[in-house]
């Protein structure tokens, strides 16, 4: 379908619509029906009519509106208490995005409220699924990329009892002779 020339002649047709569509009530559907023109000819019209940048902001609310509530094809898959996230950890939905579940259960352990960025959590088995109290160790940034990079003979530096979770004078000399 092409726009009709006719309704594009049309001054008062063209204000019409760039009322309707600045009082961001409408879609450009309902606008269209409303005024008796085909959707192709209200877009032409707009488009003559509204200054570019103003014209392309309002596309863009629009858009985001037509999105929301019921219409939102996310609409109550964030709702969901847990998901499995990108890595493979399970995420809690906090309101405005998912939050690794270990995090939380470190955080409500040492009651937190807020994650330390300097922080990162070591899950000792490997197993990013299991999120048990007894799995999960605080550790820095600096000290879990050794703990995923060295290895003292087939054990990783986590598993040597002896050195805990610090990076200590032992365990860098150690880790350094291999």
């Amino acid at each position: 379908m092409t726009a009709s020339k006719k309704w594009l002649a049309n001054a008062s047709f063209c204000a019409e619509a760039a009322h309707l569509y600045r009082t961001q009530r409408y879609t450009t559907e309902e606008i269209a029906a409303k005024l008796g023109c085909s959707w192709p000819t209200l877009s032409k019209a707009l488009a003559l009519t509204i200054p570019p940048v103003e014209y392309k902001q309002l596309k863009q609310a629009a858009y985001s509106r037509s999105k929301t509530g019921h219409k939102n094809p996310m609409f109550g898959v964030k709702t969901a208490a847990e998901r499995i996230m990108r890595r493979g950890y399970h995420g809690v939905w906090n309101g405005n995005g998912y939050t690794p579940e270990h995090r939380l259960i470190l955080m409500k352990a040492l009651g937190l409220t807020i994650w330390p960025k300097s922080w990162e959590v070591h899950h000792i088995d490997g197993d990013k699924t299991n999120n048990s109290l007894d799995n999960l160790a605080i550790v820095t940034k600096r000290g879990h990329r050794r703990l995923h990079k060295q290895k003292l003979g087939r054990l990783y530096l986590w598993e040597k009892e002896m050195f805990g979770t610090s990076l200590l004078k032992e365990m860098k000399a150690i880790a350094h002779k291999d």
